[in-house]
């Protein structure tokens, strides 16, 4: 699969881990869904000002037959360290003395489905650290806020991921602010007319048959807003967005589909065509889709269909 007019890095928030001794060439293809997965972490806010508490709701995959999923959130206010299990390379007394002494948060943000963060430092503390301090772990980005990084660990039976993604604590209640995006609908274009994608109410595919998807996603959702450009100019523009197809069953024409203001128009962004896998690759009579929304402002939202698969071939 490839991608349709978008860089595929920047914005990918997850980092999974994980330890295989097979071949390269062995890998699935990285949206078709067979393990434990957390494919995205929204915050509601989206970048919560200091003083607020947004609250962190995971997408979590778990293939049928796996047991209840278990959680642990933590934070980090600096780039966790991958090597040593994404250990935070600072604890919350040193951190109070970088700020001058004043009260840190916990780190630990519990075990339940989803955690809330409460952003509970001085914003004065935090611009100092920004500012560059002695002793601390590394000098933050703070363009559109202090970034912090949230840990979440799910296992299920003996399964196992670990997903960081940054957050960031905005310094003014009216700054940076964001909504995450939304899709409206998400659909299959069968016997000539659009089918919605709802689980419950799975549409009929053929296996080993190309059939277009499209998205419904408004221009709106890609906000305007006022910030660094890639080139590094700071001016108005609007937000880019990144759709990434997962599925359960066969492959997606593309992994990724974007919209860039100028560039990319949105018709690209609400594309894509799948085709099942043959029954002896996937023998199960429903397969899944989950599209992953995001835009270039930690935003995120997804939807999530069903379809049923033919008998053959």
């Amino acid at each position: 699969t490839m991608t349709r007019g978008v860089d595929t890095a920047p914005l990918l928030v997850g980092v999974a881990l994980a330890v295989c001794g097979c071949n390269p060439d062995e890998f699935d293809p990285f949206n078709r869904l067979t393990g434990l997965r957390v494919l995205a972490i929204a915050s509601d806010p989206v970048a919560p000002a200091t003083g607020e508490t947004t609250l962190l709701t995971p997408l979590v995959y778990q293939p049928p037959g796996q047991g209840p999923p278990t959680f642990r959130w933590s934070w980090c206010p600096f780039p966790a360290d991958a090597s040593d299990g994404f250990r935070c390379g600072i604890d919350e007394a040193d951190l109070a003395k970088l700020g001058g002494g004043g009260p840190v948060p916990s780190f630990d943000l519990g075990t339940a489905p989803t955690a809330s963060f409460m952003a509970g430092i001085d914003p004065a503390v935090l611009a100092v650290i920004c500012a560059g301090v002695p002793d601390a772990p590394a000098l933050p980005d703070c363009e559109g806020g202090f970034p912090v990084q949230i840990q979440l660990r799910v296992r299920a039976d003996e399964a196992e991921v670990n997903v960081v993604r940054t957050l960031r604590v905005r310094f003014e209640a009216d700054g940076y602010a964001n909504t995450n995006p939304v899709i409206d609908g998400l659909s299959a274009h069968v016997g000539g007319a659009d089918a919605p994608l709802d689980v419950g109410a799975p549409v009929l595919l053929d296996r080993d048959e190309e059939t277009k998807l499209n998205l419904d996603v408004s221009i709106d959702h890609a906000e305007i807003y006022t910030g660094r450009n890639d080139k590094g100019e700071q001016g108005t523009q609007r937000e880019r967005l990144v759709a990434t197809w997962f599925v359960e069953s066969g492959d997606t024409k593309y992994t990724r589909t974007g919209f860039i203001d100028g560039t990319v128009p949105l018709k690209t962004l609400l594309e894509n065509r799948w085709t099942p896998a043959k029954r002896k690759d996937y023998s199960r009579g429903t397969a899944d889709v989950i599209v992953v929304l995001r835009d270039n402002r930690e935003g995120v939202s997804w939807r999530r269909g069903s379809v049923q698969l033919s008998e053959g071939p």
